[in-house]
């Protein structure tokens, strides 16, 4: 399987010699392994824009509480070479994943699931639900939906519409699934960019009152002005009030929600607190301790969502834990309580095989895998 391997990715390259290529043509039409392999390499999504696909240049293990820390650095060059040595490993485990997935339908789960939101973010295509019940698929990629006499238009992973005093009333649902992301542009022309595995609630048409949507997951909020009509974002355990501005937030995780302001002036509240933050700041709030804390943000660390890239910095396998299930839809379970301090920092695209990620970790880590019979994701 590791000599098929290469002779596909000549193949894609375009560096195949026309006797390997007749053989791999050959070995595709007969043999059904073969086949399904190269379906799913062929259909494998490819980086863009020349972008690195992956980028872990450093990590450090605390193995005990009382021991020093070790540092590893490994130069980009070495993981070149380290993703060549193991590519003939991927194929087989393409095979192996086909296998164990027709068999994950007869086969009990064995290992705990990761808590998962209400939502049904495993979905293939991004949904809009109305107000009344109904639930549009908005994955075509150019499209005109009628909504009684008004019509609402996506182009590119993007939904447009103008509003109407017979626009229905009530509040809509847009859940956006795993490894995607969206653009709605809502009825004021503020622009609510969804990361993967998130929802966005709002209706549209908004009250003379003030303009009020709910967030769950991460988004990138560009919002107009409007004098006299404050822009309110809910959030799990707070609000924002927007005065104009530019900015994300992440409430994956409600423990741990944060703010980060790019432009403009925002307010978060809790309860009767109010936490104004300037340009450049990020607030970070814990329900838990009910504590805010105001600090820089990296930008890049941030908003390289928005290109499908994933930044990490000094992050922890716990944390990647919390990421890869959102961008691979996969369940994951840190089996090694240690595991979970390793420490990286690097860059992946949401673009590249999951087993890639798997494998770079391993290479530059104490950090082991493996897949339960339910394809759950264990580190060990």
């Amino acid at each position: 399987m590791e000599k098929v391997y290469q002779l596909m990715t000549e193949k894609l390259a375009g560096i195949i010699s026309a006797a390997d290529e007749a053989l791999l043509d050959e070995l595709i039409e007969e043999d059904e392994q073969v086949r399904d392999l190269w379906e799913e390499i062929r259909l494998t999504p490819k980086p863009v824009n020349n972008k690195p696909w992956l980028d872990i240049s450093s990590f450090a293990f605390n193995s005990t509480a009382d021991e020093p820390e070790k540092v590893y650095r490994l130069p980009l060059q070495w993981v070149a070479a380290a993703l060549f040595l193991i590519a003939g490993c991927i194929g087989a485990w393409m095979t192996w994943r086909h296998r164990s997935g027709r068999q994950a339908a007869t086969t009990a789960t064995t290992a705990a699931p990761v808590p998962a939101p209400a939502e049904n973010y495993h979905l293939s295509n991004t949904q809009l639900q109305l107000a009344d019940g109904r639930t549009i698929d908005l994955s075509t990629s150019q499209q005109a939906i009628s909504i009684g006499s008004n019509q609402l238009h996506t182009r590119h992973k993007s939904l447009t519409y103008t509003a109407s005093p017979d626009m229905p009333a009530g509040i809509n649902r847009i859940t956006v699934p795993i490894a995607s992301d969206y653009k709605v542009t809502l009825s004021d022309g503020s622009v609510v960019w969804l990361n993967s595995a998130s929802t966005l609630q709002f209706p549209f048409s908004f009250s003379s009152a003030s303009r009020e949507i709910t967030i769950q997951g991460e988004a990138f909020i560009t919002i107009a002005p409007l004098a006299g009509k404050p822009f309110i974002v809910h959030l799990p355990g707070s609000t924002i009030q927007v005065l104009g501005t530019s900015f994300n937030l992440n409430s994956y995780d409600k423990n741990h929600i944060r703010v980060s302001l790019v432009n403009g002036a925002v307010n978060m509240q809790l309860g009767r607190k109010t936490i104004p933050l300037k340009p450049g700041q990020q607030a970070v709030y814990k329900e838990t301790s009910e504590a805010v804390t105001v600090r820089p943000f990296d930008a890049d660390d941030e908003l390289s969502w928005r290109e499908g890239i994933y930044h990490f910095s000094n992050a922890s396998l716990d944390e990647l834990s919390k990421v890869i299930p959102r961008w691979f839809g996969v369940t994951v379970v840190i089996d090694n309580p240690k595991a979970a301090n390793t420490i990286f920092s690097g860059r992946m695209s949401r673009d590249i095989p999951l087993m890639d990620l798997l494998l770079v970790l391993k290479e530059t880590s104490a950090v082991d895998f493996y897949f339960s019979a339910d394809s759950t994701l264990h580190f060990k």
